[in-house]
Parts: C-alpha cells; sequence; structure tokens
C-alpha cells in the first residue's frame, strides 16, 4: 500500500485537503486502515481511523443504486408518484415520481441542514415535517439540484420496502447489482 499512501498525501498536498481516513476491504473485511493529516485545522487535532466524516454526496450513490435495483427486481417503479408509496406526502410532494428525484427535476427547493437529530427516525421525521412549498416548479420541466429530492427518495425507500433506510441500502448488497446489468 506504499504507492497509495504516496498518492494519497500527494494528492491531499495538491488539493489542500486537511485529512483523510482510509480503509481498504476484501471480501468484507478491513485488509489496511491508514489516518492521514488533521481532523481539526484549528487544533491540530489529528484524523484517527476512527475519525467520522460527513457523508455528504456519497449517500446519493447509495440511494440511486437501491432504488434502481428494487425497480429492476419489480419492487418499486421509478415513473409512479411517489405517493403510491407513501400516501401521507401532501398532494404537490407526493406527485412527483422517484425518477424525477433520482435525475433533479422534482422542482423541489434545496437545502442541506447539518443540525438536528441522526437517528434511525429522522429521515422520516424530516420528510413528514415538510409542506407543499417545498415544491418550489413544476415537477419534470426543470433540472434544479436538491439534496431534499435525495431525502425524499431515501424516504420512499423506507415507505416501500417498511425497513430502515440503512437496512435497505445494508439488506440489498449493493455490491451485486452487477447481476442484473445488461
Amino acid at each position: 500500500f506504499d504507492a497509495l499512501d504516496r498518492d494519497i498525501e500527494r494528492t491531499m498536498k495538491a488539493q489542500s485537503i486537511p485529512g483523510v481516513s482510509l480503509a481498504v476491504f476484501q471480501d468484507g473485511k478491513v485488509i489496511y486502515s491508514k489516518a492521514y493529516g488533521v481532523a481539526s485545522t484549528e487544533t491540530g487535532a489529528p484524523v484517527t481511523t476512527e475519525t467520522l466524516f460527513r457523508l455528504g454526496s456519497t449517500a446519493k450513490i447509495f440511494t440511486s443504486a437501491a432504488a434502481m435495483k428494487l425497480a429492476l427486481d419489480g419492487k418499486i417503479r421509478l415513473d409512479q408518484p411517489v405517493s403510491t408509496y407513501a400516501p401521507e406526502l401532501p398532494a404537490r410532494l407526493g406527485a412527483v415520481t422517484l425518477s424525477q428525484l433520482l435525475n433533479m427535476t422534482a422542482g423541489l427547493r434545496d437545502d442541506a441542514p447539518m443540525d438536528g437529530p441522526h437517528d434511525e427516525t429522522a429521515l422520516a421525521a424530516n420528510v413528514r415535517s415538510w409542506t407543499e412549498d417545498r415544491v418550489l416548479a413544476e415537477p419534470g420541466k426543470l433540472f434544479s439540484y436538491a439534496n431534499s429530492a435525495y431525502v425524499l427518495a431515501g424516504y420512499v425507500l423506507e415507505r416501500a420496502t417498511r425497513k430502515k433506510f440503512a437496512d435497505v441500502i445494508d439488506e440489498l448488497r449493493l455490491h451485486r447489482v452487477e447481476e442484473h446489468a445488461v
């Protein structure tokens, strides 16, 4: 892993990245882990292999893959209004489709709050607090990047499967999606 270490250190320097934590898995087991740099530029606290980082948009990849696998398995339809799976949503929110959510054409207002609860109930509680004003444009008419689209997509996957989002991702074994490839 010497070459990997050198590449990471070179990239961190070139892109002014303060800290990174890395884990390499093989057959479901960690075969290499290492921490680089600092977790706080203010305090100089080092990154460790246990340091937590915000996922950010990485979760969108898993949400999309889960939705596609469920669609391939015939468990959801991407072209159906999300109210098919979550009838409790306000009408304007329920009218959008998973396809529109995943391709950022649902017309939703963007936000990405960092505060609030992050437990297994947080996703549902967040979405259930939304009102009709979350929809800013007619669904399907324009591209508008909105983190809230993927929040809603994750919630719809929970409702369609009757499982928590983390369990949806875990149970789908996303590393096997290639089995359905054409």
